[in-house]
């Protein structure tokens, strides 16, 4: 069984306060990293917790999160690495880079799996969809629908974005424009 936890501090000091959340007993554990840290992101398993990171040393990080171990270097992208995450069963790590690609990994070995060439600019979000199924990326925002079956991505001038729908087809579900505000990060309520 599967629980993830978003809950991070990231901070501009190379290190991540990483807040695990358990029945009857709370901690805070650091991990800290000699490279800016772009990414963060993690993940509780039954069999214990991990988190993964992303630097501007090109590389992804896994960390064990009860001692702050690093348990993986995934080395491929040849610049900073902005996003980072894990598939919905845990078996696989997704990465977006700077360099314009996005990379699978097998979360058990830190193997590299699949690169995929992004479109000329760089790849700032990655996202399984629920299912595990399909990965969507973007320059910025990226989230899929909680039922999987629409994407949701931001664009625009700073002050002033406007949020797209997509049908996994790639047609337009609907769009709200002249939003207000700096924002980027489109998002889901539960129920979709």
């Amino acid at each position: 069984r599967r629980v993830e936890l978003n809950v991070y501090l990231k901070g501009v000091d190379n290190r991540i306060a990483v807040v695990i959340l358990q029945r009857n007993r709370d901690r805070i554990d650091v991990l800290s990293d000699e490279e800016m840290i772009q990414a963060v992101r993690f993940v509780g398993l039954i069999d214990g917790q991990r988190v993964v990171t992303g630097g501007q040393d090109h590389r992804a990080k896994v960390w064990d999160a009860a001692n702050g171990a690093v348990l993986h270097t995934l080395r491929g992208h040849g610049a900073s690495v902005f996003s980072v995450g894990f598939s919905p069963d845990g078996k696989f790590i997704f990465s977006g880079s700077g360099d314009q690609t996005a990379r699978v990994w097998d979360a058990a070995s830190g193997e590299e799996l699949r690169a995929f060439k992004g479109d000329g600019s760089q790849i700032g979000s990655v996202a399984f969809s629920p299912d595990g199924q399909r990965i969507v990326t973007g320059g910025g925002a990226v989230r899929f629908s909680p039922d999987g079956r629409f994407v949701a991505f931001a664009e625009g001038a700073a002050g002033l974005q406007d949020i797209h729908v997509l049908r996994l087809d790639g047609t337009a579900a609907y769009r709200i424009t002249d939003r207000p505000g700096d924002d980027n990060q489109p998002m889901w309520s539960p129920d979709g």
